[in-house]
């Protein structure tokens, strides 16, 4: 898996199936980025993962789950909310 860096220093990386839902969802790299550098609300699921959600250009949220413990972040899935 490629490491990428959102603009505020935060080494991160894909799971596959984070990139195939971001594809089904046009959701580009640069807005997981800013999500994960300025959220909004951030909280863990039931299975301790935590969640990140920020506002998109267009006014929808946008959810980020990152996989517990991990490092660089691992990045399950992204949500739009709206």
């Amino acid at each position: 898996m490629k490491v990428y860096e959102t603009p505020g220093g935060e080494a991160y990386k894909f799971q596959h199936h984070a990139r195939n839902r971001m594809k089904q969802r046009a959701i580009t790299r640069a807005e997981v980025e800013n999500v994960l550098d300025s959220y909004d609300i951030a909280y863990k699921d039931k299975e301790g993962n935590d969640c990140f959600v920020g506002y998109l250009k267009n006014g929808k949220r946008l959810r980020v789950v990152v996989r517990k413990n991990t490092s660089p972040l691992r990045i399950i899935t992204a949500i739009v909310l709206d």
